[in-house]
């Protein structure tokens, strides 16, 4: 995007774009400005995997959003083994029949941080702007603090 250095180096200098590397030290910093803490993948997928029927309680954004990655590319593999051993979705199918309830249960958890009911999970019905409203929702930062669904899930003062 950049071709001319020279224009790079007087952009990065002038008074309206601050450049800044962020650095494992930064977390403070990080956690100041609203960012939160986060799950990481491994955190994500086993709480997923152990709370797959837990409708009840909260989910951050970094695990719905892990969650949702993990389910995705394990769709890719199972898909991509079905084509090479199977020719046809017995693999993808069993690992869908697999992943909804757990993906589903999170989902709801999500938008329980988000202090919404679960029951506007069912939004996904509606075509095309049931998808974009969840994808909205998902994309918001959690409630501080408890809520009427439980206490922030990453124990943080916002949730990530």
């Amino acid at each position: 995007m950049w071709t001319n250095h020279e224009t790079w180096r007087n952009l990065s200098r002038s008074s309206d774009i601050k450049i800044a590397k962020i650095e494992k030290t930064d977390f403070i910093t990080l956690h100041s400005i609203g960012l939160g803490e986060i799950m990481t993948f491994q955190e994500a997928i086993a709480s997923g995997l152990s709370r797959y029927i837990d409708f009840d309680t909260r989910s951050s954004r970094s695990e719905y959003w892990y969650w949702a990655l993990f389910a995705f590319l394990v769709s890719i593999v199972a898909n991509i083994i079905d084509g090479l051993l199977f020719g046809g979705p017995v693999l993808a199918g069993l690992v869908g029949l697999g992943l909804i309830i757990p993906g589903i249960a999170v989902g709801v958890r999500r938008l329980h941080d988000i202090d919404r009911s679960g029951w506007w999970y069912l939004i996904i019905f509606v075509p095309l702007i049931g998808v974009l409203v969840l994808i909205y929702w998902f994309v918001q930062p959690g409630t501080s603090g408890d809520n009427e669904f439980g206490s922030n899930p990453l124990g943080g003062s916002p949730a990530a």
